[in-house]
């Protein structure tokens, strides 16, 4: 019997059809059912989360599933209500469109207790396998996973501080204890979570919490991989660095910003013939749109459709 308790916290905004297969996933662990709960926090919408959680509650007595609604603030805000509520000692944390591997919280489990040094465990995030053969944004997130952020599959579990490229909210879990004594996660992020999720481990590791385990262990992706969709990720992901770099202390240097992308444009026709495939161009156009999300102000950007 596993002596670590686990809140499994999913945050959700109008996406029920995939947090109803999240929730299956979480739900089909081979954990013991007694050992971890469920928060589903949902983030203003009026989706239909609060019936399924309470119908998925009377179908599985023996595990706890709990549903709380707040006005919509963002994920960082929704993920601090399960927090605040969670009752493991284990705050362990996926997204509503992902789902996880049936031993997903037993290898979670196993890495805590190998490394009871460690303040957080987490894996690694790919879309569906057959999908990245054929759509070229499922194609792009699968090529920085495995090279931008350096997790192939064949990597094997390592322990590092701040500078670990794991800490993404689909495949993280964090004590408790320390999630209360940093305060949560900062909410001033909305929506922009690649920003509140980087802040969050570096404010932890400055506690002196700096040791983070990697293990091999994947979530699958289930996001509308479509233009629309990687437009406003990239978007999304531009204004949550301006606000990272703001909150420590500088300046966006806009001149410095179009010199940058100017530069790239020029020189995208001769990375295109040293590596002409479609993952140089997304490269190119993801840093096109971080690049103007922190120059234009973001009604600017509403009105011409870039902010999505």
């Amino acid at each position: 019997m596993p002596n670590l308790t686990f809140s499994v916290i999913i945050p959700t905004y109008k996406r029920l059809d995939r947090l109803k297969n999240c929730l299956t996933s979480v739900i089909n662990q081979t954990y013991p059912k007694n050992q971890y709960e469920i928060l589903v926090v949902e983030d203003g919408s009026r989706s239909g989360a609060d019936e399924l959680v309470n119908k998925l509650a009377q179908e599985n007595p023996g595990l706890a599933i709990k549903y709380f609604w707040r006005e919509n603030a963002g994920p960082a805000a929704a993920r601090n209500i399960g927090i605040k509520n969670a009752t493991g000692e284990i705050c362990a944390f996926t997204d509503d469109d992902c789902t996880v591997p049936n031993d997903w919280l037993k290898r979670l489990a196993d890495g805590f207790e190998r490394h009871p040094q460690v303040v957080g465990v987490g894996g690694r995030m790919e879309p569906l396998e057959n999908l990245a053969k054929t759509n070229p944004f499922a194609a792009y997130e699968l090529y920085l996973t495995h090279k931008v952020f350096n997790l192939p599959p064949e990597r094997e579990e390592f322990i590092a501080g701040v500078d670990s490229p794991i800490g993404a909210t689909n495949n993280i879990a964090y004590r408790t204890k320390v999630l209360h004594e940093v305060g949560g996660f900062d909410e001033s992020f909305k929506p922009y979570i690649p920003g509140e999720e980087r802040n969050l481990k570096e404010r932890i590791c400055q506690l002196g919490y700096n040791k983070i385990l990697y293990i091999p262990n994947k979530v699958t992706h289930h996001r509308d991989y479509t233009w629309k969709d990687f437009i406003s990720y990239s978007y999304t992901a531009g204004i949550g660095h301006k606000i990272y770099i703001q909150q420590h202390g500088g300046k966006v240097n806009i001149f410095g910003l179009v010199r940058h992308l100017a530069v790239h444009t020029f020189l995208l026709p001769f990375k295109l013939i040293i590596e002409p495939n479609i993952i140089t161009l997304l490269r190119y156009l993801n840093m096109v749109f971080a690049t103007w999300a922190q120059i234009i102000p973001e009604k600017i950007s509403e009105k011409t459709g870039v902010r999505i």
